[in-house]
């Protein structure tokens, strides 16, 4: 892994991270994001440091190249979940959620998104690019 990375971007600037398989993209981005641990050093985000923030208070949003969905869950409880650790809905407040038009992706993942197809999983996902979006306006 890099001995010492310092990249100040401009706000608003856009970088790239390239390298050949095994160099340590994923491995780093995976310590930014709290997933791997740092064995030595320091990580500092605007200034904070990162190490002692758990995943979860970290200034940063993961956006997985696979779908990653809890089959299990409704494709609703599968976008909920990303906007707040833990967030769970009551039998009233899911009586207030507009129900998704009939054959939308929505309606056929429901109740669970285990027998959904690809694309479907992919469409529920798109909603993490919004919350990354969100996270960082």
């Amino acid at each position: 892994m890099a001995r010492q990375l310092q990249r100040h971007p401009a706000q608003g600037e856009i970088t790239a991270l390239i390298g050949p398989s095994g160099a340590g993209k994923s491995t780093l981005l995976g310590m930014i994001a709290g997933f791997v641990p740092v064995e030595s050093g320091t990580l500092d985000f605007d200034g904070e440091d990162l190490l002692p923030l758990g995943p979860a208070a970290r200034p940063v949003t993961t956006l997985f190249q696979d779908h990653n969905l809890f089959l299990h869950l409704s494709v609703f409880d599968n976008i909920a979940i990303g906007l707040h650790p833990g967030l769970r809905l009551n039998a009233a407040q899911r009586s207030q959620v507009r129900m998704p038009r009939a054959g939308s992706a929505s309606a056929r993942c429901s109740p669970g998104c285990r027998n959904s197809s690809g694309g479907q999983q992919q469409r529920v996902g798109w909603p993490a690019c919004g919350q990354a979006v969100a996270a960082a306006g």
